[in-house]
C-alpha cells in the first residue's frame, strides 16, 4: 500500500491547467479548441490556415504550469526544489520513455506530486 500513496496525492498535468484555464477565461479555450478540432487540415493548402488559428490560440492564452509551482511552493528554496524536480523527473520519464519507444505521450498521462514536483509516467 505504501508504493502507491504518490498515486493518490497526484493529479494529472492537464487537470492543473484546466483548473487555471477555467480561472481565467474557459470560453476562449473551447472556441480555440474547437476551431482545431474541427478544421479541416488535410491538405498542405490548408497547413496554412492551420497555422493561423494555432497562432491565433496561441496568442490569447499564456503558459499556466507557472501557477501551480507559486500555489504549491511557497518559499524561494521550496519553489526551486520544486521546479528542479519537476525539470529532473520530466526529462528522465521522457528519455526513458523515448528509448522504449512509448509513444503517446501528452498531459493526460503525466501525474504531478504537488508535493515534491515529481513527474510520474501512467498508463
Amino acid at each position: 500500500m505504501f508504493e502507491f500513496i504518490w498515486v493518490i496525492a497526484s493529479d494529472k498535468v492537464n487537470t492543473f491547467a484546466m483548473r487555471e484555464i477555467q480561472k481565467t477565461n474557459q470560453e476562449k479555450f473551447y472556441y480555440a479548441h474547437e476551431a482545431l478540432r474541427l478544421g479541416d487540415f488535410s491538405d498542405e493548402r490548408r497547413k496554412t490556415e492551420q497555422l493561423k488559428v494555432y497562432m491565433a490560440c496561441v496568442a490569447e492564452f499564456t503558459p499556466c504550469l507557472q501557477f501551480f509551482f507559486l500555489e504549491h511552493f511557497k518559499t524561494a528554496d521550496r519553489w526551486f526544489d520544486g521546479t528542479r524536480t519537476y525539470t529532473y523527473s520530466l526529462a528522465i520519464n521522457s528519455m526513458i520513455g523515448h528509448l522504449l519507444g512509448i509513444g503517446d505521450r501528452h498531459t493526460g498521462n503525466l501525474l504531478l506530486d504537488p508535493s515534491t514536483g515529481d513527474v510520474f509516467v501512467i498508463e
